[in-house]
């Protein structure tokens, strides 16, 4: 990185402030994603969603969890179950500076986000070394250590799993905490052209899929302002069955999102 892209002379100036990025969540990972068949449970009409939070990360299953407020009241993820299967998971690679706000999204290009394929090929030492490199600046000597086995046989299998997996990195130019959180549900026919709107923001934003309902984590600084700009669209016929929440609380698993 440093040779490549900063415009410091020092080597230590630019690890300063990738380290600086780091500590105040400018720059949340990197880590690696791939299609673990989890299924996803979105539930309206919980009394108590920080309760019901507290239980689900008990739950070994359980690798994502957000308590809410509004049109739902709970999010999560889990393995295993194939009701509601997660097709497709993104965290989206902004611009700087940003070309458009939250207030100015609108969706062009028709189609659908193609489904995150599972790894059929993988054994079960690939699946070790997938869990225990999810965050993969952690060293291959170090999982080698922990597997009983070479660093050059953790490389060999980190450098197969790699290509069946999606790097995932967030870049939030205030801080993860300098924006107000909408998690946004609805239809489209414009799959494509939400992915590719998303990333004209200057901020990443989270973005799911399962079934035919659109998942969206969006940080933004006027929550009202972003609601009513997505009910235009639906005014309109660019998305159906809109519904806003707001964050309350989050639990992940390792390092899932």
């Amino acid at each position: 990185m440093h040779r490549k892209y900063s415009s410091y002379r020092c080597r230590e100036s630019t690890l300063s402030t990738i380290e600086y990025a780091l500590e105040n969540e400018i720059l949340i990972g990197p880590y690696i994603y791939c299609n673990r068949h989890e299924s996803v449970i979105l539930l309206k009409d919980v009394n108590n969603p920080l309760d019901l939070l507290e239980k689900k990360k008990k739950d070994p299953s359980t690798t994502y969890a957000i308590a809410l407020c509004g049109n739902y009241s709970f999010l999560s993820f889990v393995l295993g179950k194939i009701q509601h299967k997660l097709k497709y998971a993104e965290i989206t690679r902004p611009s700087f500076p940003g070309r458009i706000t939250p207030e100015e999204l609108t969706f062009d290009s028709l189609g659908e986000l193609e489904p995150d394929s599972f790894p059929e090929s993988w054994n079960e030492f690939d699946w070790k070394v997938y869990h225990r490199m999810r965050d993969p600046s952690i060293s291959y000597l170090e999982v080698g250590k922990e597997l009983g086995v070479s660093f050059m046989t953790v490389k060999r299998h980190f450098q197969k799993i790699i290509k069946d997996c999606k790097p995932m990195i967030a870049f939030f130019p205030r801080g993860y905490r300098g924006y107000s959180k909408a998690l946004l549900t609805f239809k489209t026919k414009y799959e494509v052209g939400v992915k590719e709107a998303l990333e004209k923001l200057d901020r990443s934003s989270y973005l799911w899929k399962f079934d035919d309902t659109i998942v969206l984590n969006l940080f933004v600084e006027d929550y009202n302002a972003t609601c009513e700009r997505f009910k235009e669209m639906e005014k309109i016929g660019m998305i159906d069955d809109f519904g806003a929440s707001i964050p309350i609380r989050y639990y992940t698993h390792l390092c899932h999102f």
